[in-house]
């Protein structure tokens, strides 16, 4: 790894289950049960301040993706600000990410402007301070500035089987992408 924390050499237990995964291939069938899987939103989510409307889009894939609308911001003119919340949750280990989305329509712009970064209104710090404390109840690892998507796991010389994508084996890839070809 390369970057952050070493997330991997921390937290053995998932070090290991990735060497299975992907260094033994011991684990496809596991891989493919776990990629089936549906996953349990919490029951909290749905007393997250300031969300309208919640999504999740959970298919046979190591991850699955959460998106908390929040109710608009509107001076009922000309201007609306629209934010959302996109979390991307592992099935093969207890981590996940955030996004943070803008989007602005105002009668001056063609359309709406799109923005993302970090949270930027009161609205959407609230709801992320809710998010990330119901996924550490849930004992889920925020992938962030202290853990980064971007470590090495692997690199791709050392795998066998499996056709190389970027220039190495990333967190990233490792536990949200199919780079397996096991779910088709």
């Amino acid at each position: 790894m390369v970057h952050g924390k070493k997330f991997i050499n921390e937290h053995s237990q998932y070090y290991q289950v990735l060497y299975k995964l992907y260094k033994t291939r011991d684990l496809d069938e596991w891989y493919v049960q776990k990629c089936r899987k549906r996953f349990e939103l919490p029951g909290e989510f749905s007393t997250i301040k300031n969300v309208k409307k919640i999504k999740v889009q959970d298919n046979f894939l190591p991850s699955v993706h959460v998106y908390l609308e929040l109710k608009e911001v509107s001076d009922n003119h000309s201007f609306s600000l629209f934010q959302e919340i996109q979390i991307v949750v592992s099935k093969i280990i207890p981590v996940y990410y955030i996004n943070y989305v803008y989007k602005i329509k105002h009668h001056l712009v063609v359309g709406e402007l799109g923005l993302g970064g970090a949270p930027q209104t009161f609205e959407m710090m609230e709801a992320s301070d809710d998010v990330i404390e119901v996924m550490d109840k849930q004992g889920f690892i925020a992938l962030d500035s202290e853990y980064d998507l971007k470590d090495t796991v692997f690199e791709w010389d050392e795998l066998e089987g499996i056709d190389p994508v970027n220039r190495r084996l990333t967190l990233e890839d490792a536990v949200f992408i199919d780079i397996l070809d096991l779910c088709d």
